[in-house]
């Protein structure tokens, strides 16, 4: 491999394909999350392998002018605007396995119990309201981290 795609792998975080997979996600109680990795032309200095998890509540919110008094039915639904308002309600990192070298071409699987029972809303979604749960798992490497971008997951009461 040359100094050239080592630079790139480093700057795009592509030395390893990273994907993670998780089933009956739940606020009750915890659940596991299985991270399967495989590493590129290189050997990776691992910091850590991790787990992102975040919940984002989004509200649809209608905004345009006060008085329509005088505008036509088609003015009125035209000024009406609507957006979706987005507020980030849970967040958290945990940290799957410490540092650790990497081998190149080899295939990597970890799996962690997930406890996330401080989080107090389960997905949801309505036409003017939802509750998105999404998981990113990535390695810690110098460089930019080659991760599963974040993946959407459904998380039960």
């Amino acid at each position: 491999m040359g100094i050239f795609n080592k630079l790139l792998d480093f700057i795009t975080g592509g030395s390893a394909e990273v994907t993670v997979d998780m089933n009956n996600a739940t606020i009750s109680s915890s659940f596991n999350v299985q991270v399967h990795a495989i590493i590129g032309d290189s050997d990776l200095d691992c910091r850590n392998v991790y787990l992102k998890i975040r919940c984002i509540e989004e509200t649809l919110e209608s905004y345009g002018p006060k008085n329509t008094e005088k505008m036509t039915d088609n003015e009125k639904i035209l000024s009406e605007m609507k957006d979706w308002i987005s507020d980030t309600i849970y967040n958290k990192q945990f940290n799957i396995t410490n540092s650790c070298i990497l081998k190149k071409g080899k295939a990597y699987d970890w799996e962690s119990e997930i406890d996330i029972t401080d989080a107090s809303k389960a997905s949801a979604s309505s036409k003017d309201h939802r509750v998105i749960w999404q998981v990113q798992a990535g390695i810690d490497v110098h460089g930019n981290d080659p991760d599963s971008g974040w993946v959407d997951f459904q998380v039960e009461n």
